[in-house]
């Protein structure tokens, strides 16, 4: 009797991480999929469609981004000399970062750099 009440709780379990797997896998599909709850198989299905659509987004982006590095690297001299310009001109400038602690909460940094 004990063995099948611990074999029972282990299916249980089993059951449980399964679906909370699922249930994560679920959630890394894009927000229309998440208006109502998809079965199983269904989020087994999506996700092999949404696979290869992050794929071909990915490949777009590599290209763009050799798109605008090729293009930078003819312009590369020109603008290194306009960064330079920009660094000496935005030295004495104040700088200002922020970043989300929560849902409520933003840290903010204000930082000002004086030359010596």
């Amino acid at each position: 009797m004990v063995k099948k009440l611990h074999h029972n709780a282990s299916e249980r379990d089993r059951r449980k991480k399964i679906n909370s797997l699922y249930s994560s896998l679920r959630s890394l599909l894009p927000a229309s999929d998440h208006m109502k709850k998809l079965s199983i198989p269904s989020t087994i299905s999506r996700v092999l469609k949404y696979i290869p659509e992050l794929q071909q987004q990915v490949e777009k982006q590599i290209q763009r981004k050799e798109e605008l590095l090729s293009k930078l690297s003819g312009q590369g001299y020109l603008i290194h000399q306009e960064n330079q310009r920009k660094d000496t001109m935005y030295s004495s400038l104040p700088s200002v970062s922020a970043s989300r602690l929560g849902d409520r909460e933003v840290v903010v940094q204000s930082f000002h750099f004086q030359d010596p």
